[in-house]
């Protein structure tokens, strides 16, 4: 992994440098937000959207950039927001050119890049988390840390997404959240997920519907994923924990219609080779027989 270490000024860990390289944007291509608790994630994403919504981007780019932002934001709530009660964490956003720029900043204790165990070694990939630093490094052209002398921990990711755009297209806004509808056929427990696999509200539906069917004695189960529209570390997590506890329970869990986009983050992550994944639902409910 790359890292930097430049020395920063001003009362937030990297403003200043940021303030430095976006001064000359019009005040529309740069946003700003700010909190420390799990809505920031949203509010960033949104402002993300918003950032880009008028200039010519590269749909694929964007939103691999907004996964690779919310998994900044989440590390910089979960571990420097907690470990310092009272602090924000500041996420700067910016066009650059071609370029998006984005600064999360948070007055945490920081980290070494180095001991951050590698989630496609063997003896990790069941691990229900570790995944979000690697998929900021898939999906980024560059991520960059900095340790401010004060204290706190600076996050910089860069990623080129403006490209030519069809007439009439646009990045959609997707609502947050997870609708879940339960149905059986020949005796298997089908999930019909519509919406995102993320942290906070996403992850926590889908864990409750499967630990649920376990519960009613129910051990079959397929989790269709067609409508996923997005997936996370945490998403991608609870998806190997929903694995490893239901064959605790003597059951198995099959994953059917993968979105591209899904089956990409499955595939770079390895964890495609856990799961048994079927296109057609009438393969994978004979699949338990």
């Amino acid at each position: 992994m790359d890292s930097i270490a430049p020395e920063f000024a001003g009362d937030r860990p990297g403003e200043r440098e940021l303030d430095r390289e976006t001064a000359q944007l019009p005040a529309q291509r740069t946003r700003r937000v700010a909190g420390n608790q799990y809505a920031l994630l949203d509010e960033a994403e949104h402002a993300l959207i918003e950032l880009l919504a008028d200039v010519p981007v590269d749909v694929d780019a964007a939103q691999g950039a907004l996964i690779a932002v919310r998994e900044a934001v989440a590390n910089a709530v979960q571990h420097g927001c907690a470990a310092h009660p009272g602090t924000v964490a500041v996420v700067d956003l910016a066009v650059e050119s071609s370029r998006l720029v984005v600064r999360v900043a948070d007055a945490g204790p920081g980290f070494d890049p180095r001991t951050v165990l590698d989630p496609l070694a063997p003896q990790q990939r069941l691990r229900p988390s570790g995944r979000g630093i690697f998929l900021m490094h898939h999906l980024m052209d560059s991520v960059e840390y900095a340790f401010p002398p004060g204290g706190g921990c600076v996050l910089t990711l860069r990623k080129t997404v403006i490209a030519a755009r069809r007439d009439g297209e646009r990045e959609e806004r997707k609502g947050s959240g997870m609708d879940i509808k339960k149905r059986t056929a020949d005796g298997v427990v089908i999930f019909d997920l519509n919406g995102k696999i993320t942290i906070g509200e996403g992850a926590i539906q889908v864990r409750e519907a499967v630990r649920e069917a376990l519960s009613d004695g129910q051990r079959r189960i397929v989790l269709n994923l067609a409508q996923v529209s997005s997936i996370d570390s945490s998403g991608l997590g609870e998806l190997v924990s929903s694995y490893t506890t239901v064959q605790n329970h003597e059951g198995k869990i099959i994953l059917l219609d993968l979105p591209p986009k899904i089956q990409d983050l499955l595939t770079i992550t390895q964890l495609i080779t856990v799961f048994d994944a079927y296109d057609d639902e009438k393969e994978a409910v004979a699949s338990f027989s």
